[in-house]
This record gives C-alpha cells, structure tokens and sequence, in this order.
C-alpha cells in the first residue's frame, strides 16, 4: 500500500508539474496559429490586385512579409473554382513544410456616392439649400444600401440577447461596446417604450466616451433597434484601427456632441433605417407620430411592418451646443438637424434634411479626392461600383516538402 502511495503522489506531483508547462504549449500552439493567418491573409491581400489577371489554376508568387519570421520568404497565391464558388489558395513555406490557406473571393460592389460629401434623394429647396455649408449638394437617383439580402449578411449581430449576454460569442469584445439604452429614449421624449430596442455605443457615463470597433477585417454590424451614440456634454472617440466599420441600424440613430475617430485611416459608416420600413415628419418633437405628421414613405417599396415610432431617421440632436461628428451617415428618411446647427466632417446620403432651428448643417469630405474609393476602403455592399473583396482566411492543411520544394 506504501509503495501504491508512493506511487500515486509521484503521479500526481508530475502532474501538477506539467499542467502549467502543457497549458504554456498550447498557449504557444494558438499564438503561432495566429501569427500564420495574420502572414496568410497579409499575402493575400496584397495579392488582391492582380487577381483580376489571373485565370483559373494560375499562381502568383510573393514573399511572406513583414508579419512572417522571415520575410522574404516563399509564398504563392492560386486562383481557383470550386462548386461556383471563386477561391484564394495560398501556400505559404515554412521550414520543410507548406502551409495552406484558403478564402473566398467575393465580388462586391461599393456605393459610388459613399464619396460625396452630401446628396439627397429629394429636392432641397432654396432655403434649405442655403443652410447646407462647405460643398455642393447633389442629388440621388435611389437610396443605397436598400438591398434586403445586404441587411441579412453581415459579420456581428447587435441585438438584445447578444449585448445581455456576452459570454459564448467571438465578437464579445465587440459587443462589449454596447449596452442597452432605453432610459436614453424616455429621458429625450418623455415617452414610453418603443416597439424597437434601444442600444447606445460606448459607456454614457465615462467623461470621455470610447467605443474600440477593433476586427481583423473590414466588417458589417448591424443593430436590431434604435442606436445612441454621444452626449450634449462629452465627446466620443471612435477606433477602428485602420478598417472600416459599416453599421445597419434598424430604427432611427441619436448623435449629440463630438464624435471623432481615433485614426486618419478609420472610418465608421452609420445607416439608418432597415429597407421597407416607413417613418414620418415628428414636428413636435415628442418621438411619436400625431395625426397632423407627415409619413416618409415615397421610396419604401417593401411590404414589411413599421415600428410605430418610425425609423430611417439620423438625428444630430444635441440642442445648446452644435453636433460636430467624423462619420458617414445615410439616413433612409430624414436627416434632422438641432437647433444648434451640425457639423458633418465625412459624409450626408438622406431623403430629406429637416432643420428644427436656423442654424446651417456643414458638410466637409475627408479627403481632398471626390469620386475615388481605396479597393479596400469599404466593405462588400449592394450598388453599382465593382470590387473584389477577400472573405474569412481559414487554414487547409499542413503539406510536407520534398528537397525543400
């Protein structure tokens, strides 16, 4: 029995041992797996560009780059087809092995007018016009992002139960940064709930609002209700890190005070209103239709039910101080300007403006370039300007090397 004893404490104490060094490896073990699909997919796109020119089979050869232990290693990228679906193959040579990943290649299209400072579906009257600062408005021949299948393909789901509950998810520290907001809504107009939920982007209470929208890639989030974003009194500072972030908002989207994003390269586009739900005119201000309000429904074509508070509306509401926000706003039904007056550094897409006081709304591009989009400066949605765009990178297979090749 002794000698059994003896035994099993040896056991257990080599086991206690190697616990931590077998959580260390595999720790290792994830972190070199990463390491190698962030030089994949770094591989692939920059091959991106020429993929255009290459035929089904056809291999371009590149090195790893800067993300890989040696950079100027081997590495291809093959074109292929497989069961109607366009594919990337990239073979990447590490030591005596080949590497293979894969993703697929998507042919998207980007909005064209994403690069106008600002445009309007219908006529903006004189005086209207005059209130519009800092560029020329142009007119829209149809509203963007008014493709249904666009709304149901997207990369993170914004809803209730995922902002609840966090746990389980990839995306829980994107998700992290929303919160539910319902006491914004009855806080602004004195109203009960609404048929849609309310979300607001970042801590409300903080001083100074930050929200890291941090993803591997370009990505589409879309909101299941209405989205808050900022307060009269703070400012906000978005994150990016370089991608961009386009977000579908059901209902309507509150903006107050500064929003401003972190980096030259980050950019946040904001779409209000889910296709085919109506709005209306709300002239007293109270966040919900009276008979004497005026429905928004000329270009809604789609026969789905509206929330009875209405949607597809962006409103740059912060009364005693003017909105000033760096972002792209399309707004499906209005674009609601405060009292205040608004600043807009980025962009305006809407059906209509409708200022509440006299103040003007001043739009200003970015960029100093109008009409150009960078290939990979917005993710894949419905319009008219073709791209390629690069799907999720995944891992094949480990290939042994014979003599090195």
């Amino acid at each position: 029995m002794a000698v059994i004893a003896a035994v099993a404490i040896t056991m257990v104490a080599v086991l206690v041992v190697d616990e931590p060094k077998r959580h260390e490896a595999q720790v290792d073990k994830r972190v070199e797996a990463t390491k190698r699909l962030a030089v994949a997919e770094d591989v692939l796109r920059r091959a991106l560009p020429a993929m255009g020119q290459l035929f089904a089979g056809q291999r371009l050869s590149l090195h790893q780059g800067p993300f890989a232990d040696d950079p100027r290693g081997r590495a291809w990228v093959e074109f292929r087809k497989q069961d109607r679906e366009r594919l990337l193959v990239c073979g990447i040579e590490v030591a005596s092995n080949l590497l293979l990943f894969q993703a697929p290649l998507q042919r998207g299209v980007v909005e064209p007018c994403l690069s106008w400072p600002f445009a309007s579906l219908a006529d903006i009257g004189d005086e209207d016009a005059c209130r519009v600062e800092g560029c020329t408005p142009r007119r829209l021949e149809r509203m963007p992002f008014q493709d249904v299948e666009a709304w149901s393909d997207v990369d993170v789901w914004v809803d209730r139960r995922r902002v609840g509950d966090r746990d389980g998810h990839a995306e829980a520290a994107l998700l992290a940064n929303f919160r539910r907001a319902d006491e914004r809504r009855r806080e602004a107009f004195q109203v009960g709930a609404t048929e849609l939920d309310n979300f607001e982007l970042g801590n409300p209470a903080a001083a100074r609002i930050v929200a890291a929208l941090h993803t591997r890639r370009d990505s589409v989030l879309r909101v299941r209700g209405h989205l808050w974003i900022g307060r009269s009194d703070a400012d906000t500072l978005l994150s990016t890190r370089g991608r961009t972030i386009l977000i579908l908002v059901d209902g309507d989207v509150h903006i107050a005070g500064t929003v401003r994003l972190q980096g030259e390269a980050d950019q946040v586009v904001i779409v209000a209103g889910r296709p085919g739900y109506a709005s209306y005119r709300d002239l007293d201000r109270d966040g919900r239709r009276s008979e004497n309000e005026p429905r928004s429904e000329a270009h809604v074509t789609l026969p789905l039910l509206s929330p009875t508070e209405g949607a597809g509306r962006i409103w740059l509401a912060s009364p005693d101080r003017r909105a000033s926000v760096q972002l792209m706003l399309c707004a499906t039904h209005d674009l609601v300007v405060a009292n205040a007056g608004a600043e807009v550094i980025g962009g305006v897409l809407c059906r209509s403006v409708h200022f509440e006081g006299t103040e003007p709304l001043v739009v200003r591009s970015r960029s100093p370039v109008q009409g150009v989009l960078a290939p990979r400066g917005f993710p894949v949605v419905a319009g008219s300007e073709e791209q390629e765009a690069l799907g999720p990178v995944r891992f094949v297979k480990r290939v042994g090397l014979r003599n090195g090749h």
